[in-house]
């Protein structure tokens, strides 16, 4: 059994794994703020995930899995720790690209709009 442990990180580390291993056609942005986590395999960085807070909501951002630890549970991993940190039960939103749309489904996330490019807004309530 594979063990992968989410630990809260520096934007920074986030910023640079995003900008070293993310695909041409993976659509991904990187913004400094919020608060951000690694998903380690060992010493490995395999994911990362951050969020952004308001009042009422928490953002799910910088969603991203390694392409070669994908399909390992690592970005459900990753979603529920983000989940168990809403300990105010905010109100969550996200933007979901095709790959990672059945993890936010699965975690009762909603399709509310389609974007450009196929990417989908999402909330959970």
């Amino acid at each position: 059994m594979e063990f992968f442990e989410v630990v809260e990180v520096q934007p920074g580390i986030v910023g640079a794994f995003i900008t070293q291993f993310r695909e041409k056609e993976d659509q991904i942005t990187f913004n400094p703020k919020g608060k951000f986590y690694c998903c380690y395999y060992g010493e490995k960085i395999v994911g990362v995930i951050s969020t952004m807070e308001t009042k009422n909501v928490m953002r799910v951002k910088s969603f991203y899995v390694k392409k070669e630890w994908r399909g390992k549970g690592i970005g459900t991993t990753m979603l529920n720790y983000v989940i168990a940190t809403n300990t105010e039960n905010k109100q969550m939103t996200a933007f979901a690209s095709q790959k990672s749309l059945n993890i936010f489904k699965k975690k009762k996330f909603i399709v509310e709009t389609e974007k450009k490019n196929n990417i989908k807004f999402l909330r959970r309530y």
